[in-house]
């Protein structure tokens, strides 16, 4: 079979991020609202470390299935494993498939409850210190020899 019409989006991340050994494209509920309204999804909850990053970007609209949709996305994702495609859906990555999918099951978690507290208020986000906290703790999930086994 011919490669997904997302083959550049795929290889621009295998290209970028030397980590990763998977890439999974979705167009979930909850990322893509975030998309839609060219929103990044926030540190509201701290699983968003699983990112890599306190924050989850938006690239710009960009036509699916193009290299300058690619370009658009690794543009804004900076250290992130994941990025929003504006009016489009969500890509991330991982050392494997198993990681890259449960980053973007994550990633859902977690725009949904930014888009139910955008709903009713305005969401707290964590700062920049609470989310280094994270970040650091995230390295070995409290598990000795720092085998990570949480999110």
């Amino acid at each position: 079979r011919k490669p997904s019409s997302e083959w550049a989006l795929h290889t621009t991340f295998y290209k970028h991020k030397p980590h990763a050994r998977a890439v999974v494209h979705t167009h979930s509920m909850f990322c893509t609202t975030m998309a839609v309204l060219g929103e990044p999804i926030r540190a509201v909850h701290y699983v968003i470390g699983d990112a890599g990053a306190a924050e989850v970007p938006c690239a710009p609209y960009q036509l699916f299935g193009t290299e300058a949709l690619a370009e658009a996305a690794m543009e804004v994702c900076g250290k992130s494993n994941a990025v929003l495609l504006g009016n489009h859906g969500l890509v991330c990555c991982g050392k494997d498939i198993k990681g890259a999918y449960g980053l973007a099951c994550n990633l859902e978690y977690v725009a949904e409850l930014q888009y139910r507290a955008m709903s009713i208020g305005k969401p707290n986000v964590l700062t920049e210190e609470q989310m280094a906290e994270v970040m650091v703790k995230f390295q070995s999930y409290g598990q000795p020899g720092a085998k990570k086994t949480g999110y």
